[in-house]
């Protein structure tokens, strides 16, 4: 079984985001999908005495990847980087400890939209994501959040969480993917998400 990819100086260099006195830490999993994965990972970040602040799992074809965002005092955090290979032989995951950004720093320089398409069994799914994509990175459009299936009927549903920078105008993207998503039989929706309140 292979070794964490951590060494003790890369777990502490790990906690460079601060939460209130704490360092956090992002705890980076994959893995072959079973029950109780996630309760075997709550339970490794517990048993070093550091928190677990937000939590997003995928699954695709029975493979599954978590991102875990953990705080601690920083020789907690040491602990998570250090023993993620008892973890690894334990459980059979994928597993390492990265740093985590401050994601406030930015605050107000975008706005968050939700896109969505829905195509017909006509409508080529990677032509479409490759395209919606390649126009976004054009305009500096961070890609939040995706996510594509295939419909019953042949078709694809996509939806797509944005971040657009204040300095694009949201008519001219509208514009821009009007032209792009109408050379197929594709159905789109540009929609600002709402504000969460504080």
């Amino acid at each position: 079984m292979s070794q964490a990819s951590n060494t003790p100086s890369d777990a502490q260099k790990a906690g460079s985001g601060s939460n209130g006195g704490r360092v956090q830490g992002l705890l980076v999993v994959t893995g072959a999908d079973h029950p109780g994965i996630l309760d075997d990972i709550s339970h490794y970040v517990a048993e070093r005495r550091a928190a677990i602040e937000a939590v997003r799992v995928v699954n695709l074809s029975g493979r599954f990847a978590l991102l875990m965002l953990v705080s601690s005092e920083e020789p907690g955090l040491g602990a998570i980087g250090q023993d993620l290979g008892l973890l690894m032989e334990r459980t059979g995951i994928r597993a390492s400890l990265e740093a985590a950004h401050d994601t406030n720093g930015g605050e107000g320089a975008a706005t968050s939209f939700s896109l969505s398409a829905v195509g017909g069994g006509d409508a080529d799914e990677s032509m479409t994501l490759r395209q919606t994509s390649n126009l976004l990175r054009v305009l500096n459009i961070n890609i939040r959040d995706v996510e594509t299936r295939r419909t019953t009927g042949g078709g694809f549903d996509m939806s797509m969480k944005v971040d657009v920078p204040r300095d694009v105008p949201v008519g001219k993207l509208r514009e821009l993917l009007g032209q792009l998503l109408g050379q197929q039989p594709v159905q789109w929706e540009l929609a600002a998400e709402p504000v969460e309140s504080r």
